[in-house]
């Protein structure tokens, strides 16, 4: 198994790096990266990054370090996107593997041919390392369930806060962690570990948030203020998995069936909904209390979770067999759609 999933991976990977150059840059990339390409050292990066909303800048740093190292290029700064992606189906493996599923490279396929997925792969954007974060914190989060200790509590911490730095919504999953440790009734020195490391990662942000939170609210406030509404939520079902509503649909299907009539465990099964569910619930909820547009990367977080029941899903008698085969083939079909009717801007554009 191993061995296959190393192949598997090996030759993903390769696919993402020939597909770099398949498209040029786009109007965000170039935003994201103008001040970066023009700043002198790290503190011009750190300067430029809060005039963003909800800007933090570890992602821009990586882009910094790579144009620094390798001069700019496409291939350069969209390079820490594909590695981060590759990292984080090493992580979604080892997530199945503790869930106990009978075929953890399913888990692996299904996120990796997620059109978010393959999307935020090939952008030099923060999206594909913020998840490649939370995902590792989530592996280390259930090996601290399993084994408290203080190294792995410390371990939690620094990916929560690698993951704060990379892009701010990524503190609902380990919210959501907390969450099912007191909904799952967990041992009390569980619940203490976890609760400590979150509360450490988040003091260890609050020096950027205090440095960057006026520039952020300046940067709102400059564009237009936006309200989600019933129809900007429409765009989760649509776009999340990159297959329109009958995607969304069947997205769902596979959910009802992996938690209805799978034999994982029941903390199992309210773990893996608790992860969906709180990102899904909080992402809109923080968009319209700051006044910011409500977009479906927001949400790539909540990948990992239904890659997982989606697989879950797949030896659940015919019904479950039929939906995940009809998702794994129109995952990858969204997104060759998705590319075709996709705009690109280039730096004469900027």
């Amino acid at each position: 198994m191993r061995k296959a999933f190393t192949i598997f991976l090996g030759v993903y990977a390769l696919i993402l790096v020939l597909l770099i150059p398949s498209k040029g840059l786009w109007m965000d990339e170039i935003i994201d990266l103008h001040g970066v390409r023009n700043a002198s050292d790290v503190n011009g990066v750190l300067a430029f990054v809060p005039g963003n909303a909800g800007g933090v800048p570890l992602g821009y740093l990586v882009d910094f370090a790579m144009i620094r190292t390798f001069g700019y290029s496409v291939a350069a700064v969209r390079f820490p996107s594909v590695l981060f992606t590759v990292f984080a189906c090493a992580g979604i493996f080892i997530l199945a593997r503790q869930t106990g599923l009978r075929w953890p490279m399913l888990a692996v396929i299904a996120y990796t041919i997620s059109p978010m997925t393959l999307r935020y792969a090939l952008e030099a954007r923060p999206y594909a390392q913020a998840a490649c974060w939370s995902i590792f914190a989530s592996v280390v989060f259930l090996s601290l369930v399993r084994e408290p200790t203080i190294g792995k509590a410390a371990g939690y911490a620094a990916l929560v806060a690698a993951g704060l730095y990379t892009q701010p919504y990524s503190i609902f999953v380990p919210l959501a962690h907390l969450l099912w440790l007191v909904f799952a009734k967990q041992k009390a020195q569980t619940i203490l570990h976890a609760g400590i490391a979150v509360a450490a990662a988040s003091l260890a942000f609050l020096p950027w948030f205090f440095k960057a939170h006026s520039a952020w609210q300046g940067a709102v406030d400059s564009g237009a203020h936006f309200a989600v509404g019933r129809k900007d939520l429409l765009v989760i079902p649509h776009e999340l998995m990159g297959t329109g509503y009958i995607g969304a649909g069947l997205t769902v299907l596979a959910v009802i069936i992996a938690l209805g009539w799978s034999k994982i465990s029941t903390q199992q099964k309210l773990f893996w909904a608790v992860y969906a569910a709180i990102p899904l619930v909080l992402v809109p909820a923080a968009d319209a209390y700051f006044g910011y547009f409500l977009a479906a990367r927001q949400l790539i977080f909540v990948l990992v979770p239904i890659s997982i029941l989606i697989a879950v899903c797949m030896p659940v008698h015919r019904w479950g067999r039929w939906v995940t085969v009809a998702l794994l083939i129109g995952m990858p079909l969204g997104f060759l759609m998705f590319e075709r009717a996709g705009t690109v801007a280039t730096l004469a554009d900027w």
